[in-house]
């Protein structure tokens, strides 16, 4: 993994921060379109960078020798809790904070949903762990 891309995407971002700073007086819409697409691209640079990290989390969790659903199921809830943020914070921005509690209360009952088979494993091993 190369840390120069995440030093240049976090300059691309203060860069665009500003410019959409300047727009949003003159072109308020326009300032929106385009934070919301420079964060998509970084978001696609970010998870391009993150398939490294993704690879020796899953080589760690492989030589632990232990059950593989449970890593997807993590990665899935990884991944609600970005889009859930992401989802979020552009809700914020554009000023529908309602919305913005909505995605968040979504996202957190999707972490519920996706969690529950692990959570019920995880029960189910202290019980017989105290029998």
């Amino acid at each position: 993994m190369d840390l120069s891309v995440f030093f240049k995407t976090c300059f691309i971002l203060i860069i665009v921060a500003i410019i959409c700073t300047l727009l949003k007086r003159l072109l308020p819409e326009y300032s929106i379109i385009l934070s919301t697409l420079v964060v998509a691209l970084a978001i696609c640079a970010a998870l391009i960078n993150g398939a490294y990290l993704i690879n020796k989390i899953k080589q760690i969790y492989e030589n632990l020798s232990l059950n593989n659903y449970h890593f997807a199921e993590i990665l899935k809830i990884l991944g609600i809790c970005v889009l859930t943020q992401l989802t979020s914070n552009i809700l914020k921005d554009t000023g529908e904070t309602a919305l913005a509690l909505v995605a968040e209360i979504a996202g957190k009952i999707s972490i519920l949903y996706v969690a529950f088979p692990i959570i019920t494993n995880f029960i189910n091993f202290v019980t017989k762990l105290l029998k």
